[in-house]
Formats: C-alpha cells, structure tokens, sequence
C-alpha cells in the first residue's frame, strides 16, 4: 500500500506530502469536500526529505526578521473560521514531519488562528503543542527531550473535547516519533472556537499565546517539512503514530537487498560504530539468496534515547532475520509492514519477524589437554563452536543459541556428550574425562 493510502486510511481531512507540491488544491490528498493549498508565504521547495516517500521537502529559511511567514494555506471551515464547522465539539490530530537546521529561541513549525486562540506546533530548545482558547484553561504540553539540531522528528499532536475521552476538561496532548510524551487536561470544558488567521508551516509572525498566558514573538529559523496532516473528529493513536514512524524513517545506515555475504560484509564495516540520537541506525531488507537467515552486529554500540525509543535495526522483509548481537547492544528493533520508498511505485513488502539473540559465553573446565570439542546447535548437527586440540580449558564467548550439544573426544579416554545445556546465560561446566581401559595405541 503506498504510504498516501495508508495516511488517508487513518481518516485525513487535508493531507499534503510537501514533496515539491502543495500550490494546488489538487495536491490536498484528504477527504475534505473544501480542498485547500499554499497560497502565500516565504518558502522554497528543498531536495532534503524529512522521511522516505519523498525526494523534497517544504523549506523556510532563517532570518532576523519576526515578520517573515512560512508556507500559508488558504483557510477553510474545517480547519479555521470565525465559523469553524466539524471538531469544535470532537477532536483533532495534526501529523507533521519537521526538522530544524539549529536550536536557537523558540520558534513556530506549524501554526493555525491568531495570537490567542489557536492551535500550535513550537520549536527551539524543547518541542511544545498547544490550543491556545481567550475563554478557557491554556493547554500546552512539551516533549521529555531537549530538540536536536537537524533530527527529523514526526510530530503527532490531538486536542480532544471532554466528552471524547475519560477525562472531565478538554486536554492535548503531544506524540513524537510514535511515542508519548506529555499531556494536559485543565477544567475547560467549551467546544474550541473560531479563529479565521493564517494556516502557516514553518514560521509564523503572529504573536501567540504562550506560557504563563502571554503572547510571544517566535524567532525565524530555517526549518523543513514534510506530511502535513489534518484529522478531524480523529484521535491518532500512539500505535498508529509508531506505525507512521516505521514506515517512512529514514535510516541512518542501509544495508540494500544483497547476498548474505555481502550484507555481513556492510555490517562488518560498521564495526566500531557508536550511533545515538538517530531516528533508526540500520536499516536491513531482504536478502536475495536467502529466506531466514542471521547477521551478526559485530561491536557497534547503540545509545538509545527512551523517550523516542531510538531503532538500532529495522529489518524490512517478509520472512526472519535473526542478528546476533557480538559486542554489540540492540534492543529497539522494528519490522514495518511495508515501506514505500518513492510514494506509491516502489513497495517493499515487510511485515517479517526479527529477533535478537546476545551471545553468551560457554566455559568448560577441567579438560584433558588435547581433547576435541565440538558445540552444536541442540538436537541438530550444526556445529557452532568447537576446537581440534584444547587446553585444559575451553572457552567461546559467541553462543547465540539458547540450548547446546557438546561432545568431548579424546582417544585415550571414553566418548563423552552432553546434551541440552542451557545457554540462555553464561554458563561454566567442569568435566571430568574418564580413562578409556579398552584404548589400545598400537
């Protein structure tokens, strides 16, 4: 399914890609009776993505002026009107894919109304959403993480009314790269009113409502976008929202659909590799002489923010891949379902299972010198460990199995096996070699 259908699926009232498109009401790909398009504003089109399915992106630049707009939309009356018609009373979900060039003052991505009732989208040093009403309880909720200098991040922001939800106010509250960060829900319980300003992507002059119920100038940053979303009457979900995030994260590092071998031989130039505040470290599809099959990540450290829940790997396929993890630390993993790379004609079909499997290390104490190991895989013949002429002392740090086989050979004393072992953990066996009376050297 290409990635316009799936965001359409999840009921979007205005959706457009921001891919060099925009100025055309043909170019609102939701189901609105009212299309609308840019008709305004400071803006360039920039060959610099936010996330895959697109090759440009919707692009403001920074300047010493507070007076500068970013992309403006023509309003309509599901979005904002002195006689707003469809959510007042319901709720709604704004989807956006930004990134901002430097951390500076605070600073508008997207903005919808005027200086005090309004709905608001705010960089700078910390992300924030609001609904900004003159006749009710300010909402503002922020990200749990300082903002990162050129970090593509998607934004999932919903207001609801009381009565869409538990709660006894109305509440926002704000998603970032499929995971919750914050919310608010105050005493206010007034279905949100009209405001006919500017719909505006990247920066805003207005002077808006702002902590502690003052207005505020936003600074002019140089800022992209992609995928502005409008749901009316729909509160996206943190699944949904992580789905979204899955399916068009551009990763830090590709490993393109190749042989195994080569695949290994990608990943084995990574080694020594530290990756963090990335959206997604690695991204691995398919590979072509294989259907389940296993990598090993050979030393790469992965520091993953919590609060994002930072992807070590991605593998996009529709079979098993197994990584091993060898000195190195994945957890956050992510099979997406599909992944469209260019907006509907190239589809990689997902949806397989990846697992990670950290090795342990098997010690086996006690050997007669010169004994032959063997480790195989358990119940099976797949050898993955062993040694033709050992110490006294055997030992492999790269069991990637949970239950083993060893067998223990030496021709002056008995054929010994141990089946089943438990490999789940480190685990350290003495053994004791019995003499063989029937060996005869001769």
């Amino acid at each position: 399914m290409a990635i316009n259908t799936f965001l359409q699926g999840l009921g979007a009232t205005h959706l457009w890609t921001l891919n060099n498109v925009g100025t055309s009401t043909s170019d609102d790909l939701g189901d609105s009776s009212t299309p609308t398009n840019i008709t305004a504003g400071t803006y360039s089109f920039q060959a610099s993505p936010t996330c895959i399915g697109v090759t440009h992106s919707v692009r403001t630049e920074a300047s010493t002026s507070t007076n500068i707009q970013g992309a403006v939309f023509d309003s309509r009356a599901d979005i904002n009107s002195s006689n707003l018609i469809n959510y007042r009373e319901g709720s709604r979900s704004i989807l956006l894919w930004f990134r901002q060039e430097e951390i500076q003052n605070p600073s508008c991505i997207y903005e919808q109304g005027g200086g005090t009732n309004n709905f608001a989208l705010m960089g700078g040093a910390q992300l924030t959403f609001q609904a900004a009403d003159s006749g009710q309880p300010f909402l503002i909720c922020a990200g749990k993480n300082l903002s990162i200098a050129n970090r593509n991040y998607l934004a999932v922001c919903v207001w609801e009314h009381h009565t869409q939800h538990a709660g006894s106010g109305n509440r926002v509250y704000l998603i970032l790269n499929g995971v919750y960060q914050n919310g608010s829900e105050l005493s206010g319980t007034a279905a949100f009113p009209g405001h006919s300003a500017d719909i505006t992507v990247g920066n805003s002059p207005d002077n808006l409502r702002s902590f502690a119920s003052t207005n505020f100038t936003s600074q002019t940053t140089a800022k992209n976008a992609n995928y502005l979303g409008f749901y009316n009457n729909v509160s996206l979900s943190v699944a949904q929202s992580r789905e979204v995030f899955e399916r068009m994260v551009i990763p830090e590092v590709l490993i393109a659909a190749d042989t195994v071998a080569n695949q290994q031989t990608a990943l084995d130039a990574l080694s020594g590799n530290t990756y963090q505040d990335v959206n997604c470290a690695i991204e691995i599809r398919q590979a072509t002489d294989a259907t389940n099959y296993s990598l090993t990540l050979n030393n790469i450290t992965f520091v993953e923010n919590a609060n994002l829940k930072d992807i070590a790997v991605q593998y996009v396929g529709p079979n098993t891949l197994t990584i091993i993890n060898a000195g190195s630390n994945a957890v956050e993993t992510s099979t997406p379902s599909e992944k469209d790379l260019d907006g509907g004609t190239t589809i990689i079909t997902g949806g397989g299972t990846l697992n990670i499997s950290n090795n342990t290390t098997l010690t086996l104490t006690g050997l007669q010198a010169n004994s032959e190991v063997r480790v195989y895989t358990a119940g099976t013949t797949t050898e993955i460990a062993g040694v033709e002429n050992s110490g006294t002392t055997f030992v492999d740090a790269t069991i990637a199995v949970n239950s083993v086989d060893i067998v223990i050979h030496n021709v002056a004393y008995e054929y010994q096996k141990i089946e089943a072992a438990d490999t789940s953990s480190n685990l350290t066996l003495p053994i004791q070699q019995r003499f063989d009376r029937n060996y005869s050297n001769v």
